[in-house]
């Protein structure tokens, strides 16, 4: 019988210290999670997908490598995502040397000609919806231009004139 009363409480502490950790692991989550969020209100975007194949994702890949210099065109038929062209030109080398340097000016470099703008993604204008969405917990929240992909996925980005731009979006299609 103490056999069995021992092995009873060596269970009942064993589940003790099984619930004890998993108390702890659950807030850790918590914790982690309450990170996330805060990191993200700060965020000048925000992405909502399932699938790395999805339109928002592409879009936070093109946002984040054109950084501010990525623009959202509109037409009646057409969205696209552009940049200007020089910034898709390859820095040209440095000739090396003191002597190299003072020739390259006095010398016509044969670099092709950018277009001005350069398209990065583009699509039919139906293939997405836009919303103005406050975001954040602040008394003033941050507003958003939430564009709804017919994938299903979402892709935010701050704009203090969120509701106006996509009136004016609206308006133009």
């Amino acid at each position: 019988m103490v056999d069995g009363q021992q092995r009873l409480q060596a269970m009942m502490r064993s589940f003790q210290e099984q619930a004890a950790m998993s108390r702890s692991h659950v807030a850790l989550q918590h914790e982690i999670l309450d990170a996330i969020r805060m990191a993200t209100q700060n965020a000048a975007q925000q992405l909502d997908a399932q699938r790395p194949d999805q339109a928002a994702v592409r879009w936070a890949d093109l946002f984040t490598a054109g950084r501010d210099e990525c623009r959202l065109l509109l037409t009646n038929r057409r969205l696209a995502l552009v940049v200007e062209g020089e910034l898709t030109r390859p820095a040209a080398p440095v000739s090396g040397g003191l002597l190299g340097r003072v020739r390259s000016p006095g010398q016509s470099q044969s670099q092709p000609d950018v277009p001005p703008l350069v398209t990065w993604w583009e699509a039919p204008v139906g293939t997405a919806r836009f919303l103005a969405v406050p975001l954040g917990r602040q008394v003033q929240p941050e507003w958003f231009v939430r564009v709804e992909f017919s994938d299903g996925s979402a892709f935010e980005f701050r704009d203090a004139q969120a509701e106006q731009s996509v009136r004016t979006a609206y308006a133009n299609l």
